[in-house]
């Protein structure tokens, strides 16, 4: 039995939004915690979804390479960064009160969040295409697919 996996970057920026000075390094992610497992463990059940687990986290805008082991993650994932919840549970997370007394307020704490589509598209197709021969139905906001067949745009 093969177990299919698919990789997205979550760029994350956590800023004061007026003077763009970057409270979030990697530097201070892992002040957090004892250990980096400790880390991937706790992010893994307070920020992602089902289906989904943290990989690595690296430098630069701080950029989370999560792997889905599902479509269903995937998309869960997709949805959740498209409705703002992530980006919720990503502030949640994060940003602290000295965060938030530094920015002069939480209302100055800016927490930016991008996946980049064509990755999430790839992702998607590479696990269509891994499942070929298989009946695997996907939803994908109001379109259906089965193994990367249209099957229509069908409104609740």
């Amino acid at each position: 039995m093969h177990i299919f996996s698919a990789v997205l970057n979550m760029k994350t920026m956590c800023r004061v939004a007026a003077a763009g000075i970057t409270l979030l390094t990697v530097r201070e992610i892992l002040s957090r915690w004892n250990t980096y497992d400790e880390l991937v463990r706790c992010f893994n059940d307070c920020v992602l979804p089902a289906g989904t687990q943290l990989v690595e986290v690296s430098q630069g805008c701080v950029c989370f390479t999560v792997k889905a082991d599902s479509l269903t993650g995937l998309t869960t994932l997709w949805n959740m960064y498209e409705d703002g919840t992530l980006k919720a549970r990503l502030r949640d997370f994060f940003v602290t009160d000295e965060m938030e007394k530094t920015a002069g307020g939480g209302g100055n704490v800016e927490v930016t969040l991008t996946i980049e589509e064509e990755e999430y598209e790839k992702a998607c197709t590479e696990f269509i295409n891994k499942t070929e021969g298989k009946l695997f139905p996907v939803q994908l906001g109001n379109f259906y697919f089965v193994n990367a067949t249209y099957l229509g745009n069908f409104m609740r």
